[in-house]
């Protein structure tokens, strides 16, 4: 981001507060799109151990690591569910002031 300082304090605060901001959105915005992909990978990878779990034959193995799988999507599930959450709360509530 741009720092401005001028003689004017005012605007020197509030172009503070803009810049605060903005990198908050952004940092919240990546931390959404990291767990998106936690996710898909996870999902995927559950997906395609159910498959192989349910074909005839299936081994004691590929029900365990379909059961880890499915385990590791939920987990990724619950923790980007969590997240969204948080943000929609944030949304409904507005910016969180400034320390200071």
């Amino acid at each position: 981001m741009f720092s401005i300082v001028t003689a004017y304090p005012l605007l020197d605060t509030y172009a503070r507060i803009v810049e605060a901001a903005a990198e908050a959105k952004f940092a919240e915005e990546h931390a959404t799109g990291r767990l998106t992909l936690d996710f898909v990978k996870e999902a995927g990878e559950a997906s395609c151990a159910l498959i192989t779990a349910q074909l005839p034959g299936a081994s004691i193995k590929d029900l365990q690591t379909a059961l880890r799988e499915v385990e590791q999507a939920d987990n990724a599930s619950a923790t980007v569910i969590s997240h969204l959450q948080a943000r929609i709360r944030r949304a409904r509530e507005g910016p969180t002031p400034p320390d200071g």
